[in-house]
């Protein structure tokens, strides 16, 4: 009977010294309970309830909270317009896609969406003409949709004294950012629009010489 007891006693008694010791792969003096030093490869699971488990979907890395998958790592990606390729003169009261400046999202998740847009024109123009509201005019767009209640203006007209009654109206630049929140779930394209807005035929050229689209994922 002893010599059955006493293996069992010394494997128990090694089972506790493994289980306090840390483990090092790659490393003789881990600091913590697993150290790895080098990469690790992360695989994937379809598991829906398994808190704590971190699994790699190919594009991004997700962790389970128990009960659901979520983000691991924050996501930032970002579209912008040259100044050196502009957007100028279009025809007025049409909209049109400010060219370079475009991003999709196809992995699901909840993302910060910022857009911005700036630009000028170089037109002054005396009152008694049809010109006077001439504007910039920009909308943001989500798969063709605008996510705004109205057009924003980014070249406006102001009235320009400088001192004396000269009934003279300048342009003058008006940067504009907006963000938006949204739940994505398919694949997603952002895009700028802009258009000129007058009532009158201005001999006149506008520009967008900034635009940009940023997302960033919120989870």
């Amino acid at each position: 009977m002893k010599s059955i007891l006493l293996p069992i006693f010394y494997f128990m008694i090694m089972v506790q010294q493994v289980a306090a010791q840390n483990v090092g792969i790659g490393t003789p003096t881990p600091q913590e309970k697993l150290v790895v030093d080098g990469g690790v490869t992360i695989g994937y699971t379809s598991s829906s309830f398994s808190q704590g488990t971190i699994r790699s979907t190919g594009s991004d890395l997700e962790y389970n909270t128990g009960f659901a998958w979520k983000g691991l790592v924050n996501y930032t990606s970002m579209s912008e317009l040259s100044s050196l390729n502009p957007l100028m003169t279009t025809t007025r009261n049409a909209w049109v896609q400010v060219p370079g400046v475009s991003l999709t999202i196809t992995t699901p998740g909840t993302y910060l969406i910022i857009f911005k847009i700036r630009g000028y024109s170089n037109g002054v123009y005396s009152l008694g003409g049809a010109y006077w509201d001439h504007a910039g005019q920009a909308e943001f767009r989500m798969n063709g949709n605008s996510i705004l209640k109205r057009p924003i203006s980014f070249i406006v007209p102001e009235y320009s004294y400088q001192g004396v009654a000269t009934n003279r109206i300048d342009y003058f630049e008006s940067p504009v950012e907006n963000t938006s929140i949204q739940n994505i779930s398919a694949s997603t394209t952002f895009t700028i629009y802009a258009r000129m807005s007058s009532t009158g035929n201005p001999p006149d050229q506008w520009v967008v010489d900034e635009a940009q689209i940023l997302a960033i994922r919120l989870n």
